[in-house]
């Protein structure tokens, strides 16, 4: 059954009330937000999702969050702003209470509905299954977010922990091949609302030649044999015209603020 727009939306705006959660996380979940506390307290993964507030009931909301991250012993939080949050001005308004502009400071989100175009011929699409496999991932991962300096102490841990991270089924990794090198990488999470696409890298060699168009056709046929068509994902500058062609519609743009707190 094809999940309604409110349901989508919520989705986009809030995945983590859809993902299962892990050991040392923690979600608290109500009509005025969404509040997901990770295992450590870097304020990326610490996040407050869909907002629906008042002018009356944000400094009451801002001081209970607070509250419960102090109590988990975070120091600092992500407020994810989407513009059908409310008040409409909450960005402006939580920035008048201290909270500063992350970097990247937006983001747009995005839902396929259809099934979008094939894989080109020539690429092939893997799961990450193996040690080996995942070595490559990181590789890849690494390098396109800028992280090339972290990529030896990520290999070392992958080879003593790697395969607790590949028995953990909320996640699943995938590498697309072009003339059997790897060439792009993308993760995703299976909710029973749709596919959340994550990650999605390629490498500046294989720009332009389907790479991610294929991870994407990837995840949506496994979304498909999951029972739920609907893919849903997070763009920034470079993904946002790609995933347009493939068939993406723009659902709300996402201001992130950070906010730390003693």
């Amino acid at each position: 059954m094809q999940a309604s727009d409110d349901t989508i939306l919520r989705l986009a705006e809030a995945p983590a009330a859809y993902e299962a959660i892990g050991a040392g996380e923690h979600l608290i979940a109500n009509d005025r937000y969404v509040l997901f506390i990770a295992r450590g307290d870097h304020p990326g993964f610490n996040t407050v999702q869909h907002l629906r507030l008042s002018p009356q009931t944000i400094d009451a909301t801002v001081d209970e969050v607070r509250a419960i991250a102090r109590a988990h012993g975070r120091t600092a939080l992500t407020w994810e702003i989407a513009s059908s949050a409310t008040p409409p001005d909450l960005a402006e308004r939580l920035r008048e209470r201290g909270m500063t502009v992350a970097e990247p400071p937006r983001a747009v989100v995005m839902a396929l509905h259809e099934p979008p175009p094939p894989a080109p011929a020539g690429i092939r699409v893997t799961r990450v299954e193996t040690i080996a496999d995942f070595r490559v991932f990181v590789s890849i991962t690494h390098e396109v977010f800028g992280m090339a300096d972290r990529l030896p102490a990520e290999l070392e841990r992958i080879d003593h922990d790697g395969a607790a991270d590949l028995a953990d089924t909320r996640f699943v990794r995938y590498i697309a091949w072009i003339d059997g090198a790897p060439m792009a990488a993308a993760t995703a999470s299976f909710t029973n609302v749709g596919v959340l696409l994550h990650s999605g890298s390629t490498l500046p060699a294989a720009r332009g030649r389907g790479a991610y168009r294929a991870l994407v056709a990837a995840r949506w046929d496994d979304a498909v044999r999951h029972g739920t068509p609907l893919a849903v994902t997070r763009a920034g500058p470079m993904s946002r015209p790609v995933l347009a062609r493939v068939g993406f519609v723009e659902l709300a743009e996402i201001t992130f603020l950070v906010d730390r707190f003693a």
